[in-house]
């Protein structure tokens, strides 16, 4: 009968993986061989996925997929292990002793919350004791025997998942096979996975051991391991390897067998509690003992810290070996203390930051939240071995985190962060010194040579964090009596000068403040204050004129510049400025090598210049503002008997005939009046006549000669009249144009006095008017 199932399950797989074909993360044929008495694990890694988060409602694992064949199925115990920790117990043996030859089950296990689809006669919890006979191929949908697939709603996708395998082996020689097992996700982008995936290597030395949580299942070799001659072991090592792992309990029991031995003596074992102290616990091994087991107990254990399990071939042997251990879980890895290092760095500065061992820790994972990079100019870090080793990070501006998690083969912990600002360098100006002759050399309050003159004198100091503090002083070496002089001080209107003294100083003059130091060394300081008097203006219309007066020693050293004026007139040191056009101006002063601005001091307004174009649709007239200047009201005279107000006008005249059109355009400085004459003849569908295009230059006029320039006129008979502002006439003359179409007429009045006239142009069909500045 043993001899049947040895044939039996191989022929058998064969033949059943043929058909499995499986989405999903796990194995499409483990060939994985299910002794008799078996107690181990089947494990799939997953790698990665884009949600890794179970607690997410979006995330479920939906279904545990198993494909697998027993000859004896109430011997046989499954449960699966999430990365949390969670167990579900999927199969449970049944303790039935009938035989299930050439029976296959194809079958998944569902949430509780969905309906199960068991084979006929089975219940939809697996865990009952039914025969479930030979030759049979189960398809059905079962809940788990114990807990539910919920129960895994909690903690990560991604790490090891675990189907523990438990054949109780109640009688009889009776095997199986693991076929098939797959896990389904509900968001299955991004998942991917690595089937019963190697045990890493062994360590060679104690220092690079891999930290386990779990050695239980552990299948390795001693070969190509160089021996340790330093190391105090049980007896002499010769082809060591090393595991490490964290203690849970206070005492741990391993159960080793041997195999593929090349001299026949098997291994020995040994537990160390760190790299450099002796074992706490041995088994030699013995001559001839491969094939035998070899069983260790280590006891007072501390549980949180790790320690070392060495597996080494007895007296020159190189064996294969598994490893069963009770207590199968070994303690989790700890969270990494908070970085060690300063928090505070000077903004361009480097630091170094370690931590203590963290327990079960093999490796570190190292990162920057902010402004900040590693010395090999990365934001993430990864270092090895169990001993952390120290990290260098350059700092900027803002500071940041530095970050560590740490890492094991089977876990990787949250991270632990330091908060780390970065204080510029700190400039330090100390107060003035006032020194006698008598009272050098001077040591001032930093490190200094000594000081034997007048100066400013500096040095930085380092501090602890790297920033620096940059100390300065100025000192004032004076005879007895000194006297110092500062640069000049310019005021203007209501402006004050504050003394060292705090007396304040608002005229004028020279003065004079003198200081004693502790020695009664008198300094004599002088201060020449220039005030520069004038009217601001809020708002004024042109032309307008604004009279300085300058008061103090600097006043003839001053330099005045006036953008945007007119004209400037200067009588000593005292300028007048005029401006005979609207905007916003100001000045500025220039003493020595500094110039000051005083910007927006006065703000002067102008007359408009009225202007407006004309557009004709038979009897409709539209009339639009083409005026200069800041206008504020207008007003329409149509010649018709109506008017109107605004900038643009649209309007009708009901009978045909010639219609003076006036427009005057105003703000608070005044107001220009323009007519012209449009003319409907609705009969002929003629256009109307209207005056022309008008252009005065030069304006500002500087010897009183401009000229008139008159485009489109239909008009030769032109007069000129030029009224002062109280309405006197002042010139009057009659011209000719050979060239109605561009005429141009000079006005020549070299007498015209400076002021501001109105210039009035008329012909038999219209009259216009402008206004013109004269300047001399």
């Amino acid at each position: 009968m043993h001899t049947f199932h040895n044939l039996f399950v191989p022929i058998f797989l064969l033949v059943f993986t043929k058909t499995f074909a499986q989405t999903g993360c796990g194995c499409d044929a483990c060939s994985f061989f299910i002794t008799n008495g078996f107690d181990g694990k089947y494990r799939v890694r997953i790698d990665s996925a884009d949600q890794n988060s179970l607690a997410d409602p979006a995330q479920n694992l939906v279904a545990v997929h198993l494909k697998f064949n027993h000859t004896q199925v109430g011997d046989l115990e499954f449960s699966l292990v999430s990365p949390a920790g969670q167990v579900v117990r999927l199969v449970s043996p049944s303790g039935a002793n009938t035989t299930t030859l050439f029976s296959n089950w194809d079958i998944r296990f569902l949430p509780c919350g969905e309906i199960a689809q068991p084979d006929p006669g089975h219940f939809a919890n697996w865990g009952d004791n039914f025969d479930w006979g030979t030759g049979g191929n189960f398809t059905g949908k079962y809940h788990p025997a114990d807990g539910c697939l919920e129960n895994f709603n909690l903690g990560p996708v991604v790490g090891d998942w675990v189907l523990k395998i438990k054949d109780n082996g109640n009688s009889g020689n009776w095997n199986g096979f693991l076929i098939g097992f797959h896990l389904e996700f509900s968001q299955p982008a991004g998942i991917s996975c690595t089937p019963n995936p190697p045990h890493p290597a062994p360590g060679d030395d104690c220092s690079t051991a891999p930290i386990f949580e779990n050695l239980d299942g552990y299948s390795g070799s001693t070969a190509g391991f160089q021996p340790n001659p330093n190391i105090l072991g049980c007896g002499t090592l010769e082809n060591d390897s090393w595991l490490g792992f964290v203690a849970a309990s206070n005492s741990v029991t391993f159960v080793s067998k041997s195999g593929n031995c090349q001299v026949g003596n098997g291994i020995q074992l040994a537990v160390f509690p760190d790299c450099a102290a002796p074992p706490i616990a041995c088994s030699p091994g013995q001559p001839s003992g491969a094939g035998l087991t070899n069983v260790l107990t280590a006891n007072n254990l501390t549980i949180g810290n790790t320690y070392f399990l060495m597996v080494d071939g007895f007296s020159g042997d190189v064996c294969d070996f598994t490893l069963e251990v009770v207590p199968d879980k070994f303690g989790d890895l700890a969270k990494p203390a908070i970085p060690q290092g300063p928090a505070s760095v000077c903004n361009g500065g480097s630091a170094v930051y370690s931590i203590p061992k963290t327990f079960g820790s093999n490796g570190y994972f190292w990162k920057i939240n902010g402004a900040g990079v590693f010395s090999n100019q990365t934001q993430n870090l990864e270092t090895y071995g169990n001993l952390p080793e120290p990290v260098q990070v350059l700092w900027g501006i803002g500071g940041g985190e530095v970050c560590v998690a740490a890492r094991n083969l089977e876990d990787t912990t949250t991270f632990s962060s330091l908060q780390i600002s970065t204080p510029q360098s700190v400039a330090v100006n100390l107060p003035a010194k006032y020194l006698c002759q008598s009272e050098l050399p001077w040591l001032p309050p930093f490190p200094h040579v000594p000081i034997l003159e007048s100066g400013i004198y500096s040095a930085t100091v380092s501090a602890a964090n790297g920033c620096d503090s940059m100390f300065s002083i100025s000192v004032f070496v004076a005879s007895e009596p000194a006297d110092v002089f500062f640069p000049p001080v310019i005021l203007i209107n209501n402006q004050c000068f504050s003394l060292p003294t705090g007396q304040q100083i608002c005229d004028a003059g020279s003065q004079i403040f003198v200081q004693n130091n502790a020695s009664g060394c008198p300094t004599n300081y002088h201060f020449d204050i220039t005030k520069i008097h004038f009217s601001p203006i809020q708002f004024a219309c042109a032309p307008v004129s604004v009279p300085f007066l300058v008061e103090g020693p600097a006043g003839a050293d001053l330099v005045f510049q006036f953008p945007g004026a007119d004209s400037v007139v200067f009588s000593g040191n005292n300028p007048e400025v005029f401006y005979t056009h609207a905007g916003n101006f100001g000045f500025f002063v220039t003493s020595g090598a500094v110039t000051i601005p005083y910007p927006n001091q006065f703000k002067i307004g102008d007359a408009p210049d009225a202007e407006f174009s004309i557009f004709q649709n038979n009897q409709t007239f539209t009339f639009s503002d083409a005026s200069t200047g800041d206008v504020g009201q207008f007003f329409w005279d149509f010649g018709d008997g109506t008017t109107a107000s605004g900038a643009n006008q649209v309007h009708d005249f009901a009978v045909p005939g010639s219609y003076p059109v006036t427009f005057i355009c105003s703000n608070p400085c005044g107001s220009d009046t323009i007519i012209k004459t449009v003319e409907w003849i609705s009969a002929t569908g003629e256009t109307g006549h209207f005056s022309p295009k008008i252009t005065v230059y030069p304006n500002p006029i500087f010897d009183g000669n401009f000229t008139v320039l008159i485009e489109n006129s239909v008009e030769k008979e032109v007069k000129i009249e030029i009224f002062n502002t109280v309405g006197q006439l002042v010139f009057i003359k009659n011209f000719n144009c050979a060239d109605p179409e561009n005429c141009k007429i000079l006005i020549e009045k070299n007498d015209l006095p400076p002021g501001v006239f109105d210039l009035k142009i008329q012909t038999p069909s219209w009259r216009a008017n402008r206004k013109i500045i004269c300047l001399k």
